[in-house]
């Protein structure tokens, strides 16, 4: 492509930019000078960069755009994001994203360019429903989504077998069913401070779970047969409305196995 082609437009200029040689980047930048919308995709990706450069002098480059493509993390706590730039699909080597304490109720399509994303932090954000495109996240082992505004978690949660860690925590939570459960490697599940009424049938299927945290709902009683998950360290059900009867059998439940049940 040269730079003298009239016909050049911004789908190209990105081809170019994502590209891995160096020489097309630079050539898009080239280019790119003269096409606002390319200055502003430069703009937008200078948030992923103001993550690194904390001196804040270094201007956006060619060769820093392709030192962004090799980041294995991406730390954007307390960035006042209102939207995650659809340019976070260049960095398409992220095993790490973190985007604690923003206000982002949606996340941009090409964040499923992002094929090698094992944990993303979204807690302290606005989202009011999980977004649906987490269902192409096969690869993901931990999801954090405490502290939202969620009242329902989609059936597609339970399809994620690579899952070892996710929280709900303080959200708004009424139930939590996934009928079709293929989450063999959770060890981790915090549901805490949210309006459960009734026990999750499926946390009865987890046997590598070794921490639940079901504290602060409003649960009247949870199964008897919770010691048959042999690996759980940790039960917690503080701030639960249970009888005082629930409370000593399930005491007597666990009196015998390595779980620690805080009540």
């Amino acid at each position: 492509m040269s730079l003298e082609d009239p016909a050049i437009d911004i789908n190209k200029l990105h081809a170019l930019l994502f590209s891995n040689d160096l020489q097309n980047v630079e050539l898009a930048f080239v280019i790119g000078k003269n096409y606002p919308e390319f200055q502003k995709t430069l703009q937008r990706l200078t948030v992923f960069w103001e993550a690194v450069d904390l001196e804040g002098d270094q201007e956006i480059t060619p060769r820093e755009i392709k030192y962004m493509k090799r980041w294995p993390m991406l730390n954007l706590r307390s960035f006042q994001l209102e939207s995650l730039p659809e340019e976070i699909q260049l960095l398409q080597n992220l095993t790490k994203l973190d985007l604690t304490n923003n206000k982002l109720r949606t996340l941009p399509m090409g964040i499923t360019k992002l094929t090698q994303l094992k944990y993303i932090n979204l807690s302290k954000n606005a989202f009011q429903e999980v977004p649906t495109l987490f269902h192409q996240f096969g690869q993901i082992q931990e999801i954090n989504l405490s502290y939202n505004e969620l009242r329902v978690v989609p059936e597609f949660f339970g399809s994620f077998q690579q899952l070892k860690r996710v929280y709900f925590g303080y959200n708004r939570l009424s139930s939590l069913h996934f009928p079709a459960s293929k989450l063999d490697a959770l060890e981790v599940l915090d549901v805490s401070n949210n309006q459960l009424t009734e026990f999750p049938e499926f946390i009865g299927q987890l046997h590598h779970l070794w921490e639940l945290d079901l504290s602060f709902n409003q649960l009247k009683s949870i199964p008897l047969d919770l010691p048959n998950l042999k690996k759980l360290n940790i039960l917690r059900l503080k701030g639960n409305p249970l009888p005082n009867s629930q409370k000593q059998m399930i005491k007597k439940a666990f009196a015998q196995t390595r779980t620690k049940v805080v009540l």
